[in-house]
This record gives structure tokens, C-alpha cells and sequence, in this order.
């Protein structure tokens, strides 16, 4: 006799197979999964923790997702205007009904326009935003500042990510009661980021992809209106500058004392060699970051003085010694490669 089984997927408490779609995007939920029984299907339509991401949705699927999604039950939203889906942003304003968005935690834009942002900005200033996201094209616009400051005036948003111009960046107004914690930003000048931190004190971390196109400027370390950030624990920094020296990266860190972590990386320029002396790091560490238990770096250097290998081993030695090994238990890889006119490491 024949006995049909349920599967093990069918018999899950609603409330665990939730936490599954918490993993699927929205079109494999609304369009295969859904489908599936009358279960899934009662279980797909409850679901309140819907993640839309129209990012690689077809243009005709937005108008079915319309209909079947019940939009308080929306907590992230992607869209983007890159090639392959041009113009998409303005067709979702056109199906969707953005004052219904209440529940909207995160929210990612991608290379969107000005009067697509203008077009969201009254209604996202009303979401419970936690997660801002924003990519634009990188051309200039005087208005974009002024629409991100007044989005950014909301004291719940927690964590923002910028990708555009600098310039934009830097013209956003900071709500004295702004309590962003954590912010990534493509590109910065040093100063831009000491200003950042001035503005920001409640910042818990920071991640600055490009820091470059500037010499350092040592009178900004000096600035009194900078105060120590005494929140921020991790950080990282990519530096394209070849002028920063060891002094400079102690002055910065300086304002920092509480830090966990940091992250240093070079983007194939080299720096000064000051920079990858494990004494001075060892020195800086112990007076300036006592708090720090991890510690990343990649740095690219060049030497056009010298040909022998054992100056090399020099420098890696001081990586070697108890603070490094048994103290903080971190490993240093050093790789050497010399070439006809010069030596990198």
C-alpha cells in the first residue's frame, strides 16, 4: 500500500520557515515558492520581513510584485538605475504606492538621479529608517547635499553608506542630534576625514575606501575643535597618498584611543617607509591604542638604496620579537621583489 510522506519543509513551524525566506530573495518566495502548496502560499503572503532587491528583477515583474506584496510587510529596498536596469527607479515610483513603506528598515539606492531621489525623499523621511545606502553618478549636483541633509536629519538612521562625489559628501548637514554609528564613504581627503569625525561623534565605525589626492595636512592634527573619538572601535582606511608618514598616521590614531580594530591598506602606490617600521608600530600601539586586539594592513613600499636582501630581513625582525608574536599574536608576511631599477616590498 501506497503511503504518501510529507516533507520536512512542509511541516515547519511557520515562524522558522519565515526565518528561511529571511535568506531567498522576494522573486523566488513570490514565484516558485509560493506556488507550491496552499500552505506556502498562505505562509508567503503572511511573511513581514519581505527584502526586495529590483536590482536583477524584470521590468514586467514589478507590477505583480505590486499587487501580491503587502508593503507594510517591506523592512529593505534596493533599486537601481545601472545599465541593465535603466530607468528602473522611476517605473517603481510609477507601481508602487511609497507611503506604505512603514516599516522600511534599510533602504539602497544605485546610481539614482536627482529628481528620482526628490521624488522619495518626503516619503522616506516618514520610514523607520535604520540603513541608507546611496550610489550616484559621478558628476556634480548641488541639490543631492541638500536632499541627503534633510533625509540624514532623521535620528534613527543608524548606518550610511556613500558613492559619489566627495564634494556632495562633504556639503551634508549634520543634525546636531544625529546618532549615525556606522559610515562608509568611497572617497575622502585626510582633512575631510578628521571634519567627518568631528561632526560624527557618536560613530562606532568607519570605512573610508580611497583615502587620497592630497597631501597631508599636518595643521588639521592640531585642530582643538577635532575631539577624540571615543566611540569609534574599528576603522579602515585604504591610503593613496605617498606622503603619509608614520607621524601622520600616529596623529590621527591618536584621536582614537578606544579602537578595536583597524584596517590599513595601500592601493598600489607606495608609501614611506616609516610606515612598515614594527618598532615604531610597537611603540604607537602600547601608548596610543591600548584597546586594539586586531590589527590588518597590506602596504606597498619602494626602495631605490639598496640591493641586499638582509635589509629586508631587518625589517621583518622587528616583527618577530614577543610583542608581536606572544603579546598580540598577530603575523607579519613580508614579500620581497627586486627589480632593475628599484625594490618593492
Amino acid at each position: 500500500m501506497f503511503t504518501k510522506t510529507e516533507s520536512y519543509l512542509q511541516v515547519l513551524p511557520i515562524e522558522l520557515i519565515h526565518r528561511i525566506f529571511d535568506h531567498l530573495d522576494a522573486e523566488t518566495i513570490i514565484f516558485s515558492i509560493r506556488r507550491v502548496s496552499k500552505r506556502f502560499y498562505t505562509i508567503a503572503n503572511t511573511c513581514n520581513r519581505y527584502q526586495l532587491d529590483f536590482r536583477y528583477a524584470f521590468k514586467y515583474d514589478l507590477n505583480i510584485i505590486a499587487r501580491i506584496v503587502d508593503l507594510k510587510n517591506v523592512i529593505s529596498l534596493t533599486l537601481s538605475d545601472e545599465d541593465e536596469a535603466s530607468e528602473q527607479i522611476s517605473l517603481f515610483l510609477a507601481h508602487f504606492h511609497l507611503d506604505q513603506f512603514i516599516r522600511l528598515r534599510s533602504l539602497n539606492l544605485i546610481n539614482i538621479k536627482t529628481e528620482d531621489l526628490k521624488a522619495l525623499q518626503e516619503h522616506v523621511m516618514k520610514c523607520p529608517l535604520r540603513t541608507l545606502s546611496v550610489v550616484f553618478q559621478w558628476e556634480y549636483e548641488d541639490t543631492r547635499a541638500a536632499l541627503l541633509s534633510s533625509i540624514m536629519s532623521q535620528n534613527e538612521l543608524l548606518k550610511f553608506e556613500f558613492d559619489g562625489d566627495r564634494e556632495i559628501f562633504n556639503e551634508i548637514q549634520w543634525s546636531t542630534q544625529c546618532r549615525l554609528k556606522h559610515l562608509t564613504v568611497d572617497q575622502l581627503l585626510w582633512n575631510e576625514v578628521y571634519s567627518t569625525l568631528g561632526h560624527l561623534p557618536s560613530l562606532r565605525t568607519l570605512v573610508v575606501k580611497n583615502v587620497n589626492r592630497a597631501f597631508f595636512n599636518k595643521d588639521i592634527t592640531r585642530d582643538s575643535v577635532i575631539p577624540q573619538s571615543n566611540h569609534l572601535t574599528p576603522i579602515s582606511l585604504c591610503c593613496g597618498d605617498d606622503n603619509i608618514t608614520m607621524d601622520n598616521l600616529e596623529s590621527f590614531l591618536s584621536l582614537v584611543p578606544r579602537l578595536a580594530h583597524i584596517r590599513l591598506t595601500t592601493d598600489d602606490c607606495s608609501i614611506n617607509s616609516s610606515t612598515v617600521d614594527g618598532s615604531q608600530w610597537e611603540e604607537l600601539i602600547q601608548l596610543k591604542l591600548p584597546m586594539l586586539t586586531k590589527f590588518e594592513f597590506s602596504f606597498y613600499t619602494q626602495f631605490f638604496d639598496f640591493k641586499d636582501s638582509r635589509i629586508v630581513e631587518s625589517m621583518i625582525t622587528k616583527f618577530r620579537i614577543s610583542f608581536w608574536v606572544e603579546m598580540k599574536k598577530w603575523l607579519i608576511k613580508c614579500d620581497w621583489r627586486p627589480l632593475k631599477d628599484f625594490n618593492s616590498i
